[in-house]
């Protein structure tokens, strides 16, 4: 990985094209930019560590389905704004999903459990851990 150096810019577009990447380790660095979309179409991602730069773009930015295999996503300590997408919550691999410390805002998305009006799903996420502490996220759990 290319975590904790110094490392300032934004992360180039040709990222897009390591298709078969299944870790990402770009944490304590000094990035910035909109990060999600280049994500979106790498899809053996497993593990995403961008935490503690200054990326920044809503979180609806990533198509978080089109990773398929996506099991730890941990983008806290950024300037990520808006509202959680409720595909984070409900994506059928994911198992840490950390987003501390940015500037997300709205409610937090409930959870499918896989039996919703009697269609019958693949059971609950797998989401072990969530952290979303320092937000400015409202309403009920």
């Amino acid at each position: 990985g290319l975590s904790n150096n110094f490392l300032t810019g934004t992360v180039p577009k040709s990222f897009q094209k390591l298709k078969r990447l299944e870790v990402l380790r770009l944490d304590d660095n000094a990035l910035w930019g909109e990060v999600l979309t280049i994500l979106s179409s790498m899809g053996r991602l497993k593990d995403v560590y961008l935490e503690d730069n200054l990326f920044g773009g809503a979180l609806s930015e990533l198509n978080v389905l089109q990773l398929g295999d996506l099991e730890q996503l941990d983008l806290s300590s950024n300037s990520f704004k808006g509202a959680i997408p409720p595909d984070f919550f409900n994506h059928p691999t994911l198992e840490v999903l950390d987003l501390h410390d940015n500037g997300l805002s709205g409610p937090i998305p409930s959870v499918s459990f896989g039996d919703v009006a009697g269609k019958k799903g693949n059971g609950p996420p797998k989401l072990d851990y969530v952290s979303l502490h320092h937000n400015d996220l409202s309403g009920e759990i």
